[in-house]
């Protein structure tokens, strides 16, 4: 199934969601009995074909006995144990199909990582999980872990893999309670709790699903090439039998993927209910909308300014996970332009999670107005919830985050040296001669990698003077100069998507958006 055809399918569904629910779930479910009734009835079907086999063969052994003893010829009685003998082996090869089939659906779900909190310690957190368990009579939890995500999830782990008992672990992340009050704490965990007590089983079907499609995929490819360029018809039937299962779940996953995608879209909304039936419609609303806000603060730019250090430091400084807190507690940076791009976003088929915009809309809130929901804090659900523990925490969090890092850091770090080795290099070569249009361009690349696009201006603009058909740096200083409201910027763009197709889609969406942004001036100037 294609994306687009993917896409088609989903949108019917909504359709047909909206106008019958019941009916709707029904087919859900059914589809969901589809794949299970497929996969027993082959594995049935393959140990019944192994046992019929071998009882012919038993209740049939006279007649058997009678063939050999009447056999004449060397040929013939070859011909007789070479039918035994592919008879045997396709016994042999029903019971090993049979086994793989069910080797995938025993299936090992891993378990959340990361430091598991235990009541004793953290009594105020455990006392809000306990009042929202009882209220919405949810099943109890067996773990509580603590990570470094900006992100909290309930998942249920089998413990039998298809055949359930399942551990119900929640999953919260550090950044999370630092970015947000208890109040809009609390409606995150109750939208949480509305999974799990409204019994929102898709999810875990859905990647069970996805689990058993993996094993079979990569079994059946390993058992393709262990087979290459084996011949007979043992081997003819192995691969029959493999690939009719493999076939049926390429076709079966992406359309109980698209059946099941529009019910887990609606249990989102159902569990932000859940959220404002706990904690309130305003801080539901604040909850989400810091979320959306600050999760994107933090990877596309606090983050990013830490990986940054590598270029400056031969190791990380300090501890990202105690300045995030300070960082996410306060009013971000540019929180206006991170706001700006969450209502921006529209809802998509990428992820069962609606859009920040049609996530207030249900609540019965304009989407416009959501900037007075990203409030100062006074004190993070963090400080509140986990008390003095969050140093230490947090210091757990970034010796763990160090020993995975600390390579790669170290190899930028060293790479940056490098540059800036290069660069030096260059500066004493311009003493001597005027910088060749490829010195030039290497020096603009150089200090964009160490210093960003900005601190490359001055070299791009002396490049274009030598070179003034140079693709690269006609789009760089041309966006520049564009998000300066310069009108300049708008030839250097045409002559870089001229000389260089593959910028013509980014090029077209600046101008674009630089002419939208002008004729909306231009009617705030008339009224």
């Amino acid at each position: 199934m294609t994306e687009a055809e993917f896409n088609r399918l989903v949108k019917r569904l909504e359709v047909f969601a909206r106008k019958d629910p019941k009916a709707y779930k029904n087919q859900v479910w059914l589809m969901a009995m589809l794949g299970y009734f497929y996969m027993f009835s082959a594995i049935l079907f393959l140990i019944g074909g192994s046992v019929g086999i071998v009882w012919l063969g038993i209740h049939n052994a006279n007649f058997i006995a009678h063939i050999f003893t009447s056999l004449r010829g060397a040929a013939t009685f070859r011909g007789a144990i070479v039918l035994c003998f592919f008879i045997l082996a396709t016994i042999c090869i029903f019971f090993v199909v049979a086994i793989a089939m069910l080797k995938s659906l025993w299936i090992n779900f891993p378990k959340p990582t990361g430091i598991e909190l235990d009541r004793e310690q953290f009594p105020s957190l455990f006392k809000v999980l306990d009042e929202l368990r009882r209220a919405e009579k949810a099943p109890q939890l067996d773990h509580v872990i603590l990570n470094r995500e900006f992100n909290a999830s309930v998942m249920q782990v089998p413990r039998l893999g298809l055949f359930g008992w399942n551990e119900n672990y929640l999953t919260i992340g550090l950044p999370l309670m630092q970015a947000l009050s208890a109040e809009q704490f609390r409606a995150i965990l109750a939208h949480e709790f509305g999974h799990l007590s409204n019994k929102h089983k898709i999810y875990l079907i859905r990647h069970t699903w996805l689990q058993i499609f993996s094993s079979v995929q990569n079994t059946h490819q390993n058992w393709l090439y262990s087979l290459q360029g084996s011949i007979g018809q043992a081997v003819i039937i192995f691969d029959g039998l493999l690939s009719n299962f493999y076939y049926f779940l390429t076709w079966y996953i992406p359309r109980f993927d698209a059946y099941s995608f529009v019910l887990a879209r609606t249990y989102e909304y159902e569990a932000d209910r859940c959220a404002v039936k706990h904690a309130g419609q305003r801080a539901t609303a604040e909850a989400l909308t810091n979320v959306y806000a600050k999760s994107s603060f933090a990877t596309e730019l606090f983050w990013q300014d830490i990986y940054q250090q590598a270029k400056h430091h031969s190791e990380p400084q300090g501890n990202p996970f105690i300045s995030i807190g300070q960082a996410l507690k306060n009013p971000i940076l540019d929180q206006k332009y991170w706001l700006e791009q969450a209502l921006e976003e529209e809802t998509n088929n990428s992820d069962t999670h609606p859009c920040l915009s049609d996530r207030l809309r249900a609540l019965g809130l304009p989407a416009k107005n959501a900037g007075i929901f990203l409030v100062p804090l006074e004190q993070s659900a963090a400080e509140t919830l986990l008390g003095n523990s969050i140093r230490k925490l947090a210091s757990q969090f970034n010796r763990e985050w160090r020993e995975i890092i600390l390579p790669e850091w170290k190899e930028q770090f060293l790479h940056a040296k490098n540059l800036r080795a290069c660069l030096t290099e260059l500066e004493d070569l311009e003493k001597k001669y005027p910088l060749s249009p490829k010195d030039l361009w290497n020096r603009s690349r150089w200090l964009m990698e160490l210093e960003g696009e900005l601190a490359a201006l001055p070299t791009l603009k002396a490049l274009l003077v030598k070179e003034p058909d140079h693709a690269i740096a006609n789009f760089i200083v041309g966006k520049h100069l564009i998000w300066q409201k310069d009108e300049k910027g708008i030839d250097h763009l045409k002559l870089a998507m001229e000389h260089d197709r593959e910028l013509i889609p980014l090029g077209e969406q600046i101008l674009s958006s630089f002419v939208v942004e002008n004729q909306d001036n231009q009617k705030d100037t008339i009224q």
